[in-house]
């Protein structure tokens, strides 16, 4: 917390009224419903001046440049990229000269993958940037994301850092890096620091486990004790505080019954006193109201709890938080609460420079994002995170083969995008087929299938196939909203036709994790032609691969690889880019196989009598244009529960290419069971043909550490298996032991 800037803050504070402080903590009308866009000009709505006279201001607001259909926002009636600036303005300069005290809102942008705006670059989800295993890289994209919000007169942006994957069914599976602590933890503390760079705040969400809700539901209970939580969901949230996360956002779900918007123990015991975190605690959209409604409250009880329990700022209020001007009157909750509260909220406003300049002076953001530079990077994260899962030989082709391309995903650019996603027009980014015209030499195309069966045509795409040298058949879901046009008559103005095959996403959860029924039967008629199989996924979770692996030579998952991602795609199959992804969640065998994380408490020594075999594909798991040789483990102790580990790896092939050497441990003879791998350090490294190197990875006690049964954390007394590789199952082994000690 910057001192200086809470007590400047608390000075303001104590000049507003009761109503002018909840007002600053309640946000009651986002941002999409500030503003009207009539014949190309911006008009301020009357709710939003109402909710400045009747509150004296508005803390924040959020989404002011968010587009698509949940706000009603497009080309044309949204904030375009030359007018986020002008529209930022136009908002603060109406506040400051209206309210009691002026004071400018703090303008929040989503940002999980890119600015969430008509106009933004969109990168690859974080469930392909998990697969990168380069945080390096990803800094550098969050670096540039977090410039692009500051030039758009915005101030936080909204990110997605602590949430884990434990449950493929859960349609924000594609938000998260992955299934692993660690690894997620590494993320996330390069995302914040990428977007502080340049001036930005971060707000990292969501706090905490909804990747862990029953059944894969979305804000559904969660049942999970202390160790669990701590194990699998605390390590991304500290590494976002420690990185210095400005605001931290709260999960829909209960836990354990107790609302987590309302758990004094995870916001107050674990996120203020454990952790140390001394910034702002904010609520999910709505998220208030998912209190009254599990508590089944009335709208001020839920308020109350909230506030009591740590939540200082509300986001897509439904009129919860303005019940605090009366539970303060009547006694149910201290005005300190909502003082400090309040003080909070303006620190954050100082934090971001606006209390001393609340204009942008010019607009720089249009010729930052057309200069090239967030292209660029965009290419190279969604060329890092493409996973060869399978390749028989097949790949890479050579662009003398005739190849047909099959499947509807492949002209649809926003099937490679993802959720919190705007609509896109021409030129920013490109659908598979375009790119794929431009760098293959002898391609047709047959659609074959179509998300509506009724318009599939198997025929068309088996008799384009048995002319073809190597079938390239695009599969896969899809969780971002697409937009069509329609002349609704000749002449007159176009109409938006939402495209409604949606899988994947917030709310999008799913039964069974198959890929549509029109993929699978055509895979397996052109199976029966006996032509090579090269299969492109484009998906934002795992699914079930059984026909996928049988009919297919080879499998390119490129996950949501942003708008630069078909040009990575085609790059790889031509061997024009060595893949080096590799899988950051366990891909089941069956839905009825799950929970499958490779990090599990206990092995399979037992089976289902249907299947032996659970998994199809374990964390870690990759393949690559080159071969890599591991040699030579050494382990060497360098102080107290603190080692050394090195290996020698050598690229026994004619192609250059990266490995990432992975670490893992499996602690045994201490107070509590231990998963059977955990991934302690990694590194993505690059080799020239036939270069050998050595790699060194580090372990400290953090990294031995476990939640005791004593209830605390502390590095007990055993026997520690070391595994480090490239690739499940062929790791090298050795061995260490600890000694005990508290952290």
């Amino acid at each position: 917390m910057n001192t200086e800037n809470y007590n400047k803050a608390r000075e303001i504070t104590k000049t507003l009224t009761l109503r002018e402080k909840v007002g600053q903590i309640t946000q009651m009308v986002p941002g999409w419903k500030i503003y009207d866009k009539i014949d190309g000009e911006f008009v301020l709505t009357e709710r939003f001046k109402e909710q400045v006279r009747e509150y004296g201001g508005m803390g924040a607001i959020e989404g002011l440049t968010r587009s698509g259909y949940w706000v009603q926002k497009f080309y044309g009636t949204g904030v375009e990229i030359h007018e986020r600036v002008k529209i930022a303005n136009m908002v603060q300069k109406y506040i400051m000269e209206n309210a009691r005290v002026p004071m400018p809102a703090m303008l929040q942008v989503e940002a999980p993958h890119g600015v969430y705006a008509l106009g933004g670059t969109v990168f690859p989800q974080n469930i392909a940037i998990g697969c990168s295993f380069d945080p390096d890289l990803y800094e550098e994209i969050m670096t540039a994301v977090g410039k692009e919000v500051a030039l758009s007169g915005n101030h936080m942006a909204f990110i997605t850092t602590i949430d884990v994957a434990k449950d493929p069914r859960w349609g924000r599976t594609e938000e998260c890096y992955g299934e692993d602590p660690y690894l997620s933890a590494s993320f996330a503390e390069r995302a914040v620091k990428g977007i502080k760079k340049n001036g930005a705040l971060a707000c990292c969400k969501h706090f905490i486990a909804c990747g862990a809700s029953e059944g894969g539901i979305h804000c559904a209970e969660i049942g999970m004790g202390e160790r669990e939580l701590r194990d699998i969901h605390l390590p991304s949230a500290k590494a976002s505080v420690d990185a210095g996360a400005d605001v931290i956002m709260i999960a829909y779900s209960s836990i354990d019954g107790v609302p987590i918007h309302a758990n004094k123990h995870l916001l107050k015991d674990i996120i203020r006193d454990e952790l140390g975190y001394g910034e702002l605690i904010m609520s999910d959209g709505a998220g208030i109201e998912m209190v009254r409604i599990k508590l089944e409250g009335s709208d001020k009880d839920a308020a109350v709890a909230a506030a009591k329990c740590g939540i200082e700022l509300s986001l897509n209020d439904k009129g919860q938080f303005h019940h605090l001007e009366d539970a303060v009157k009547e006694g149910l909750i201290d005005e300190s609460i909502i003082d400090d509260a309040c003080t909070k909220v303006i620190m954050k406003k100082f934090d971001a420079g606006i209390m001393d300049k609340p204009y942008i002076d010019e607009d720089k953001v249009t010729e930052y994002v057309e200069s090239g530079e967030l292209q660029r990077l965009a290419y190279k994260a969604a060329a890092e995170s493409i996973v060869l899962l399978k390749n028989d030989g097949v790949l890479p082709l050579k662009n003398t083969e005739k190849v047909v391309l099959i499947g509807q995903n492949a002209t649809n650019e926003y099937c490679l995008l993802g959720s919190y996603t705007a609509e896109r027009k021409a030129g920013e980014g490109s659908d598979i087929l375009t790119s794929f015209e431009k760098k293959f030499n002898n391609l047709s195309y047959v659609e074959g299938w179509n998300f509506n069966p009724t318009k599939c045509d198997y025929k068309a795409a088996l008799e384009a196939a048995k002319d073809a040298d190597v079938i390239l058949f695009c599969a896969g879901g899809n969780s971002c909203t697409t937009y069509d046009y329609v002349v609704v008559k000749e002449g007159e103005s176009k109409d938006r036709v939402l495209d409604d095959f949606v899988d994947c996403g917030e709310g999008k959860d799913s039964i069974t994790l198959e890929y549509p029924k029109v993929q699978t039967d055509l895979i397996r008629r052109l199976r029966e032609l006996g032509k090579p199989i090269v299969t492109v996924l484009v998906q934002g979770r795992p699914y079930i691969m059984k026909d996928v692996i049988e009919c297919s030579d080879a499998i390119v998952n490129a996950w949501y690889p942003g708008q630069e991602g078909a040009d990575a795609i085609a790059d790889v199959i031509l061997g024009k880019v060595n893949p080096s992804g590799k899988l950051t969640l366990s891909i089941p065998t069956s839905v009825g196989c799950l929970p499958v994380n490779y990090n599990r408490l206990t092995p399979f020594h037992y089976n289902y009598i249907e299947t032996k075999e659970k998994v199809s594909y374990e964390f870690g798991y990759g393949l690559s244009y080159s071969n890599f040789v591991y040699d030579n483990m050494r382990v060497t102790q360098t102080g107290t529960n603190e080692f050394s580990v090195s290996v020698d790896v050598t690229n026994d092939s004619d192609v250059a290419g990266k490995e990432t050497v992975m670490l893992f441990i499996h602690g045994k003879g201490g107070s509590v069971a231990r998963r059977q791998r955990e991934l302690k350090a990694f590194k993505k490294v690059a080799f020239e043909p036939h270069e050998k190197k050595t790699v060194t990875l580090t372990l400290d006690k953090d990294s031995f550490k476990v939640w005791s049964s004593e209830n605390r954390y502390e590095v007990e007394r055993g026997t520690v298996d070391l595994f480090i590789g490239g690739r499940p199952g062929e790791y090298l082994e050795a061995s260490v032991n600890t000694t005990p000690e508290l952290i």
